[in-house]
């Protein structure tokens, strides 16, 4: 990204890694697994369309999801129509289905993706892409297949490909490999598994309602992530994300209408997406990997056969990642002119100082310089060959938070300067213990 351009305010279009269209709240199922909740009557409109891909420059991978997709066959066809009319970069497009609209609105949503495929086959992909027998077909149709689906797989199948061109994929979302293996070293498939589906679901929607078994939390709270260059150029956005059928903006993340209306990063119809990722890192600095292990930590501790020490290792994990999330959002409101870097730096030298003191009170037996070692290594990446002291954290915290007062100086006026200084003296003054669990307590997961 260009540093030169203020991203609060100014919008740009964006590569994506991944972009999912929520291109219906329908649906004419009620499994009692549901994620999203209750259908709503709602389409993803054209108006929000052409917002979408007014502001890609290319996409590898598009997902269309619901509600159930095909019940909304004319935003599909508009979607196809966009696409090939702006001349997209997209590198291929997958949807699941729930198997039973078959009729000629399931016609026309196959019928569509034929027209996308062909248009990715023919003038999106390379000579070297279409020879190479590994490469699956630019789209495909995948129907849901768990415990929890009433339909009938194979004649949702046979009926799609009747329509189905060559470039065009239909298949059982069973056949998916796991990633697991069994005891012979064998590769497990999704209908392998015992509770086919239940591996996946959340806490979310009827999943929550129903108490469904093995169901786990999760929050779409995280980092969006951007694949950058040596020269900090961006190549793609690399953490998904999700278009609601109303505009919204949210991660890729199987959550409910209701979560997702209520936590999202804004609305394209109001801002460009760019503008709300900037802002949004501001604010939900923690990456996946760290909300997904806060998330499975509260499901652990669900658990009524875990034992007490485990559940207090796992409460002082999740009550680390509320602090490191709650420094770094207090720290940009104290500190604006800090780039994402520098405000990292000094969030995980905090962290350090902090823990130094937690373990000096709880006997540990750590030594400081192994506990500022094990912080510095886990919060920041780079080699660090030399051993930091607590004052040496401290140093690095001045003259990080200097270069801030250097460039309030430069952008502000005279008065607004002392008065941002003096009004952050005063929060200095007045700040609380940051490690009161009652402030910080679900401070990662926000319902």
């Amino acid at each position: 990204m260009n540093k030169e351009l203020d991203w609060e305010k100014v919008g740009i279009s964006l590569p994506y890694y991944n972009l999912m269209l929520e291109v219906t709240r329908k649906c004419n199922l009620t499994c009692s697994h549901c994620m999203r909740g209750d259908p709503q009557n709602l389409d993803m409109s054209d108006e929000i369309l052409e917002k979408i891909f007014g502001q890609v420059e290319q996409i590898y991978h598009l997902s269309l999801t619901g509600g159930e997709p095909f019940l909304a066959p004319h935003v599909i066809e508009k979607m196809v129509d966009i696409i090939i009319e702006k001349k997209i970069r997209l590198g291929r497009c997958t949807t699941v289905d729930n198997g039973t609209i078959l009729n000629d609105l399931g016609i026309r949503c196959v019928k569509a993706l034929n027209r996308l495929a062909d248009y990715i086959y023919n003038y999106v992909w390379n000579d070297e892409t279409r020879n190479d027998p590994e490469e699956s077909p630019p789209v495909s149709i995948s129907i849901s297949n768990s415990i929890f689906h009433k339909n009938d797989i194979q004649k949702a199948i046979d009926f799609y490909k009747t329509y189905a061109n060559r470039h065009v994929k239909v298949d059982d979302q069973g056949e998916w490999e796991t990633g697991l293996k069994d005891k012979h070293g064998n590769v497990l498939r999704n209908k392998d598994l015992k509770r086919n589906g239940t591996q996946w679901v959340k806490k979310e929607g009827r999943a929550k309602d129903n108490n469904i078994k093995n169901s786990k939390y999760m929050s779409g709270t995280y980092l969006v992530e951007l694949m950058m260059d040596d020269n900090k150029n961006t190549i793609c956005v690399d953490t998904g994300i999700q278009v609601c059928a109303n505009g919204n903006v949210v991660m890729e993340e199987p959550l409910s209408f209701e979560t997702m209306d209520k936590i999202n990063m804004g609305n394209v119809l109001e801002e460009p997406v760019s503008c709300m990722i900037y802002k949004w890192n501001w604010i939900e600095p923690l990456k996946y990997n760290e909300v997904a292990l806060y998330c499975h930590n509260m499901t652990m501790m669900e658990n009524p056969n875990l034992s007490e020490q485990k559940r207090i290792d796992i409460e002082s994990g999740n009550t680390y990642l509320d602090l490191k999330k709650y420094l770094f959002v207090e720290g940009h409101k104290d500190y604006p002119y800090l780039t994402h870097e520098e405000l990292a730096i000094c969030v995980a030298a905090e962290l350090a100082l902090m823990m130094c003191e937690k373990f000096q009170d709880t006997g540990h037996g750590m030594s400081e310089t192994e506990i500022i070692e094990k912080i510095i290594r886990m919060e920041l990446t780079g080699e660090y060959a030399t051993k930091f002291t607590k004052a040496d954290l401290k140093r690095s915290i001045d003259k990080i938070t200097a270069r801030n007062f250097e460039r309030a100086w430069q952008k502000m006026n005279i008065i607004d300067y002392i008065k941002y200084v003096s009004k952050l003296r005063a929060n200095a003054e007045n700040q609380i213990d940051t490690l009161s669990g009652d402030k910080l307590r679900g401070y990662v997961y926000e319902k």
